[in-house]
């Protein structure tokens, strides 16, 4: 499934707001803010010399597609008091490019105008120049869609028309991932603040002027996530014909952490040289979660078994072809079997298209489908989840045009599809790619990065110090590793991207 990527956009009052994904031609409408949820809005703002979180709505229409796309978003956000009021609308344009044969997508994102009006009390700070550019490299893999960016931005405000001028100077990185599992990105952006102009106080009726110049410093981290978890509920009731299911939940979190080095005001509001105000904060903001039950077979022969929770969660799934009430636990698993299971988990089949019918003696028309291996031909009950994981350059089959869709899968086997999954292949190594399991000899060379990738990420543990890459694996080892490539998505992933670069608990 391809989520629409965020096109990331800054200033001094913005936090980003991405939707975690970029599909090839395709930009998500959200530009401009903060974080949300399908109520609510928010970003931080420190136009003051102060932290203010706004909250308001957004409203997003979007227009051109392919390799141009015009964004325009308009905000209307307050802070709890209501003193402090923005009004923004924006337009930006993005270009979309090709690159290494469609394997990555260059996207360079432009502001193409706006405005903007914050109020605070009585004061109007009005945008009066807005300089943006930021660009994305993103690296399609098989399974995964890998994104970083960097970007800056540059905003001036003038205060009252002419008592004073605010800029702020924004840049920052951004790294991400996507896949059928759950997407995250993570932001850091560094924000610099500076104000140059009078301060207006009015005493007993008279107004009185001071100069004032003041600078001040504040860093946003952000993470942008979607999870898909599985959960098994059982039936309370025993006389009922099936004792639980997984129940499928996916919803999305974004967080918000602030953290500054501003001016110390007095209670006049003007600047006290006695010192600098730090602090840090943050905030989240929940989606709705939407759920949805899984069918669950009746298997007889996982009963007890050490593999019944992973056998169960897959052919919850419909990634383990089930024929009947056996799965067979002790059975090997074929190499057909295992590019049914990748083809589902990873989300690789393509949307069904409607059939074309074949007319022998008409012209121009489509031509019948041809199967990539001659040994898969397209009725094969494998064939379109083969034919999908073969096109995304997972796996070439066996030589002389043929899959062996029925032959055992061995363990070197299984490791190197499910790194090529993950597109880690060259994470590897060039040379001297040792495993440290006590079979490494026996690693055949095709398999040998993916095998020390595997061990190195933790989803190759081996047994006993052996990895035993020439044994075949049976339905109930395969189901156990798959779920282990699961989990490696759900939680693994997140961690690297989220918790370990921007440390939320």
């Amino acid at each position: 499934m391809k989520i629409l990527r965020s096109l990331i956009l800054l200033s001094c009052l913005l936090l980003i707001f991405p939707n975690l994904a970029m599909a090839v031609g395709e930009v998500n409408s959200h530009l401009e803010g903060g974080i949300a949820n399908e109520l609510d809005y928010k970003e931080v703002t420190f136009i003051t010399g102060k932290p203010v979180l706004l909250t308001g709505k957004m409203r997003v229409t979007q227009s051109g597609r392919g390799e141009a796309v015009q964004t325009r978003i308009t905000y209307t956000l307050a802070d709890a008091t209501g003193q402090i009021k923005l009004s923004r609308n924006t337009s930006f344009k993005s270009t979309l490019e090709q690159k290494l044969a469609e394997r990555q997508t260059v996207t360079v994102t432009d502001v193409d105008k706006g405005t903007e009006t914050i109020t605070v009390g009585k004061d109007k700070y009005t945008l009066t120049d807005y300089q943006f550019h930021r660009s994305i490299l993103t690296d399609n893999k098989p399974g995964v869609d890998y994104f970083s960016g960097n970007w800056n931005a540059r905003k001036t405000y003038v205060l009252n028309k002419d008592q004073g001028t605010v800029v702020i100077e924004s840049w920052g990185e951004t790294v991400g991932y996507d896949h059928a599992w759950g997407n995250t990105e993570t932001q850091k952006i560094d924000n610099t603040i500076t104000f140059s102009g009078k301060k207006i106080i009015e005493r007993e009726g008279i107004k009185e002027e001071y100069r004032q110049e003041w600078s001040g410093t504040y860093q946003l981290n952000l993470s942008f996530n979607r999870t898909r978890d599985l959960s098994y509920r059982p039936n309370e009731p025993t006389q009922i014909s099936f004792a639980g299911g997984y129940l499928e939940t996916v919803q999305e979190e974004q967080i918000l952490r602030y953290s500054y080095n501003m001016p110390k005001f007095d209670q006049d509001g003007l600047v006290d040289k006695s010192g600098r105000v730090r602090g840090e904060d943050n905030t989240k903001l929940l989606t709705s979660p939407t759920q949805k039950r899984l069918p669950i077979p009746f298997l007889r022969d996982v009963k007890g078994h050490w593999a019944q929770d992973d056998i169960l969660r897959l052919a919850s799934l419909e990634a383990l072809p089930v024929k009947g009430e056996y799965v067979g636990v002790r059975l090997n698993m074929t190499r057909g079997e295992f590019a049914w299971a990748i083809a589902q988990l990873a989300g690789l089949l393509p949307q069904e298209q409607p059939v074309t019918r074949y007319y022998p003696y008409r012209q121009n028309q489509q031509q019948a489908e041809v199967s990539p291996f001659m040994d898969v031909p397209v009725n094969h009950p494998y064939y379109k989840h083969i034919k999908a994981i073969s096109e995304k350059g997972i796996i070439s089959g066996v030589g002389g045009g043929k899959f062996e869709p029925d032959k055992p899968l061995t363990r070197a086997e299984a490791i190197t599809i499910i790194i090529k999954t993950l597109g880690f292949e060259g994470l590897a190594p060039m040379y001297n790619t040792e495993t440290g399991f006590k079979d490494d000899a026996g690693i055949p060379f095709w398999a040998r990065d993916a095998v020390y990738v595997g061990a190195e990420i933790g989803l190759v543990s081996g047994d006993n110090g052996y990895v035993l890459p020439n044994e075949a694996m049976s339905r109930a080892e395969a189901a156990a590793f798959l779920n282990r490539f699961i989990r490696y998505m759900q939680k693994d992933m997140k961690y690297e991207y989220r918790e370990r670069l921007l440390n939320f608990r």
